[in-house]
């Protein structure tokens, strides 16, 4: 029969997780952070202060926009945990002296 073959009528998804990208910077900044700190003599501490503090900012943004997007929430976890940990190792020499 004629008009029997009609295509099928594509499903969108609207509960489907959109990408959160604060988050994944976050995370991408407190590695930065925490592998620029390697280098001696305080250059390591300069260098990952700016990073490790975007990403500390990062983080929060990206904790507070988890819920709305249904992701990002490890990542920003992940990234706060990097970061934090990174700061309290500026305050043992971290950067600072090898």
């Amino acid at each position: 029969m004629s008009g029997t073959d009609l295509q099928r009528a594509r499903v969108l998804d609207v509960r489907a997780p959109r990408p959160n990208g604060i988050a994944a910077a976050s995370l991408t900044l407190a590695l930065v952070g925490i592998v620029l700190g390697i280098v001696p003599l305080f250059i390591g501490l300069a260098l990952s202060f700016v990073p490790v503090v975007l990403a500390l900012v990062f983080g929060l943004v990206g904790l507070l926009r988890a819920p709305a997007r249904d992701s990002g929430y490890g990542l920003s976890v992940a990234g706060l945990l990097i970061a934090g940990f990174t700061v309290v190792l500026w305050f043992h020499g971290y950067g600072v002296l090898w």
